[in-house]
C-alpha cells in the first residue's frame, strides 16, 4: 500500500502497511495543525524527514517554507548566530546583519534534525524557542516572535538521555507530549516487498528499465536482512541492484557485493539455487552452463553438476543443442 499525501505543492509516498505504520501516520494527521513542538525519532534510515514533511503537507502551512537545520552540523561556537542571527557590528566578522536559520521558516516548519547533538550545545536560548518561539538576535537587546511549527527528529532516545543526566529536563518535557517513534525496518518485514516494489519501479523508470520483479531467493533474502540502515539501506541496494541487471528480473546476482558480504553468505545452498534457475526458467524459457555460471559466478564442472542434479530429479530435461552450449528448460507434468 502506497500512500499519497497531497498538498499544493508536493505529492510524498509513504509505502507501508504494518500496523505500526498506520500509527505514525495517524499521529501525523492528529499532529499537523496543532501549535505543539512534535519530536520524531526513529533509527537512522527510518523516514524521519518524510514524516516531517508528510506533517507539514497535511498543515495549513503546506505552501510555507519547510526548513530543515541538521544540528550536527553546527560547531557549538556558533551555534546561538546560526540558529538566532546577528546583527551588523555585534562581534569580528559580523559584517552584516543575518536573521539567523530558525527565521528563514517564519510562517512555515522548522525541523530540527539530528537534535540528539543538541545536548552538546548551549541550552537557554533553545529552551526559549521551544517554548516561546521567540529568538534575541546576537547585538540585538529585543526578542524576535517566530510563527512556526517546531518538528524534532533524534536518532537516539532522548528520555534515556535525560535519564542519564545528558539532555536538561526542562528540554525534554518541551518535547514529549507530541511524540511519535518510526520503527526500524526489522520491526516491521511485511512491509519490505512493498517498499521493494515501489523502488524497484521508481528505479527502473529512472534507469530506463524494464525490471518486473524480485527473484523469489533475492526477495526471501531482502526480507530476511535485519537492515541496521533500514529504509534508506534498502533504497540503496535496490538502486544498485537494478543498474547492474541485465535481465527484466533482480537476481541474487545482481545484489551489490558489499550487500553480499553484510549477508555473510559465501554460498547460496542447494534449495536457493534451484529457486532462481526455476526463476530464470520463467523469465527466459531456457537456461544453459553458461548462465547458471553467470547466476552464481560459479565454474563450467559447478554448473554442469548442479544442471545434472535438477535433470536427475527430473526438474530440468535437456532443450537443444547450440553447438556445445546445452540448452535445458522445465520439466511440464
Amino acid at each position: 500500500m502506497v500512500i499519497m499525501i497531497e498538498c499544493s505543492q508536493n505529492i510524498i509516498p509513504f509505502v507501508g502497511k504494518s500496523n505500526q505504520i498506520k500509527s505514525v501516520l495517524e499521529d501525523a494527521h492528529l499532529f499537523c495543525n496543532t501549535p505543539n513542538n512534535v519530536l520524531i525519532e526513529g533509527e537512522t534510515g527510518t523516514g524521519k524527514e518524510l514524516v516531517a514533511r508528510i506533517i507539514h503537507n497535511l498543515s495549513k502551512r503546506n505552501n510555507k517554507p519547510f526548513v530543515v537545520i541538521d544540528c550536527a552540523a553546527i560547531p557549538n561556537s556558533l551555534f546561538e548566530s546560526e540558529f538566532m542571527g546577528h546583527e551588523q557590528g555585534s562581534y569580528t566578522g559580523a559584517n552584516h546583519r543575518y536573521e539567523g536559520r530558525l527565521a528563514t521558516a517564519n510562517g512555515g516548519t522548522v525541523v530540527l534534525d539530528n537534535f540528539e547533538e543538541m545536548i552538546h550545545k548551549p541550552n537557554k536560548s533553545l529552551l526559549r524557542f521551544l517554548q516561546f518561539h521567540t529568538i534575541q538576535r546576537i547585538g540585538n537587546k529585543h526578542e524576535t516572535h517566530l510563527d512556526v511549527k517546531v518538528l524534532v527528529l533524534s536518532n537516539a532516545n532522548l528520555k534515556k538521555l535525560m535519564e542519564k543526566g545528558l539532555l536538561p529536563k526542562d528540554l525534554y518535557y518541551r518535547l514529549y507530549p507530541f511524540r511519535t517513534k518510526i520503527p526500524p525496518l526489522r520491526e516491521r518485514k511485511r512491509d519490505i516487498p512493498l517498499i521493494s516494489d515501489y523502488y524497484l519501479e521508481k528505479y527502473s523508470s529512472l534507469e530506463k528499465k524494464s525490471l518486473r520483479n524480485f527473484s523469489r531467493t533475492c526477495l526471501e533474502i531482502l526480507k530476511n536482512f535485519e537492515w541496521p540502515g533500514n529504509v534508506r539501506q534498502l533504497e540503496n541496494v535496490i538502486h544498485a541492484s537494478i543498474i547492474r541487471s541485465s535481465d527484466e528480473m533482480i537476481f541474487y546476482k545482481d545484489l551489490p557485493e558489499q550487500f553480499i558480504e553484510d549477508l555473510k553468505i559465501q554460498n547460496l545452498d542447494s534449495s536457493h539455487k534451484m529457486k532462481e534457475i526455476l526463476d530464470f526458467l520463467i523469465l527466459k524459457k531456457t537456461i544453459s552452463n553458461r548462465n547458471v555460471q553467470e547466476l552464481f559466478a560459479c565454474s563450467s564442472d559447478t554448473a554442469r553438476k548442479l544442471l545434472h542434479k535438477l535433470l536427475d530429479q527430473n526438474i530440468l530435461i535437456r532443450n537443444s543443442n547450440v553447438g556445445r552450449n546445452v540448452q535445458y528448460c522445465q520439466k511440464t507434468t
